[in-house]
């Protein structure tokens, strides 16, 4: 099961410390963070990918990619929802409708569903 975060919260600014700077693809999900993780939605040229990173270094641990593209004239490319960790899964909704359930430390697959077809 998963524990709580391994960092503690600011409550000043003088307190934040860049420890690593890298680019992601472009949207406005957040990341959710658990552990030494960090989970979040993101738009590369014309795909959306779950992308999980270690907070440590910033380098990718695992990649999940889905042919969809999203653009909006108000808001940009990019997905517009955050992953969510729940135990050992990490649940997130795609674009275009499309929902997963993940394995939180291999990012396989466990179910996908597409909320359109099911509509």
């Amino acid at each position: 099961m998963i524990s709580n975060r391994q960092f503690s919260v600011p409550t000043d600014a003088s307190q934040i410390e860049t420890l690593w700077n890298i680019g992601i693809g472009e949207g406005w999900a957040s990341f959710a963070v658990v552990q030494d993780r960090a989970i979040t939605l993101e738009q590369r040229e014309d795909k959306e990918y779950l992308s999980c990173y270690r907070l440590a270094d910033g380098a990718l641990l695992w990649m999940i990619q889905h042919e969809s593209f999203h653009d909006d004239t108000f808001g940009g490319p990019g997905p517009r929802s955050t992953p969510s960790i729940h135990e050992n899964h990490v649940y997130a909704q795609g674009q275009d409708g499309t929902v997963w359930c993940v394995d939180w430390e291999s990012g396989k697959i466990i179910w996908q569903v597409e909320l359109l077809e099911l509509a």
